[in-house]
């Protein structure tokens, strides 16, 4: 069975352009679709409930004791770190997999994901195995999922600051950006200077979260926080993010059972009071690991 999060072709590593294939034959299958016939009943205006409307914007985890706390809705930008960075990329998977089914399931209902891969971390199996759970069509929700690669940090940075615009407007009824480890190649590159990193940073936070709020989209940014650079880094972007889920393993030593509830959860939201003061709120939470790859029953 022929199964890719998308059929990247990668450019030249000096070249410009990161834009995937599966962008362009994309943009080309729109350019030869037939203009929609205004006397259609297609477009006539849409009808739906209050409820509706109230999920159509919402997006969660799937995890009770995370969603009781957090959820993420279009304009949000959000970010998820972990010491371990496999604990960010399955919840960061399973967002990409929620993000895609219907708001009756729970989900985003959103034709496509844009994931900007910045440290190689797209994982097709967790994304095969989050899509069996739910019982979706796994080549479906795979071809959905559309990935741009990078390999440089300058490369990085023009594709969210300069391309993402452009590939935003081409995909306008995706309503989630994903960034994937976007500390990664920061931290590994021992030439990258620590204020030209910060000032990158800066550049492409700022750009994204312009384009949250002038193209109502959500943008989930995950990272892995293990080290004195990454946490450096990491404030630059905590203070420009709306919501953060923070994970960490919890110290068990002093528990006979040392798989219950064995990774400390630390959620904040960040919110501007009637005076326009930005106050924020955290909750912590304790979640046994398993949960973040088991899914509820449908």
């Amino acid at each position: 069975m022929d199964i890719g999060l998308s059929n990247s072709k990668e450019e030249c590593l000096h070249c410009g352009s990161l834009v995937s294939e599966t962008l362009r034959k994309e943009k080309e299958k729109e350019e030869h679709e037939p203009a929609a016939n205004i006397n259609s009943p297609l477009s006539l205006p849409k009808i739906q409930t209050a409820y509706e409307e109230f999920s159509i914007s919402r997006l969660t985890f799937d995890i009770r004791k995370i969603d009781a706390f957090l959820d993420l809705t279009t304009c949000d930008t959000a970010c998820i770190m972990a010491a371990n960075k496999k604990h960010a990329n399955t919840l960061l998977t399973r967002l990409c997999v929620r993000a895609l089914m219907s708001n009756t399931q729970g989900g985003f209902n959103s034709s496509k994901v844009i994931f900007v891969d910045a440290g190689n971390t797209s994982d097709v199996y967790q994304c095969v195995n989050f899509a069996r759970q739910y019982g979706l069509d796994i080549k479906k929700v795979l071809q959905s999922i559309v990935v741009s690669r990078s390999f440089t940090i300058y490369q990085l940075s023009n594709t969210i600051i300069n391309e993402l615009p452009g590939v935003i407007e081409q995909f306008s009824s995706a309503k989630v950006i994903i960034i994937g480890e976007l500390l990664s190649m920061f931290v590994n590159d021992p030439l990258v200077q620590i204020k030209e990193a910060e000032s990158l940073i800066r550049q492409m936070i700022n750009a994204v979260r312009k384009l949250c709020t002038y193209d109502n989209k959500l943008c989930v940014i995950s990272f892995c926080s293990n080290n004195i650079i990454t946490k450096t880094y990491a404030r630059l972007i905590l203070q420009r993010i709306d919501k953060s889920i923070e994970i960490a393993r919890r110290d068990n030593s002093d528990k006979k059972n040392k798989n219950d509830n064995d990774l400390s959860i630390d959620i904040r939201i960040r919110k501007k009071d009637k005076n326009n003061h930005s106050k924020q709120q955290q909750y912590s939470i304790l979640l046994q690991e398993k949960m973040l790859h088991l899914v509820s029953e449908m």
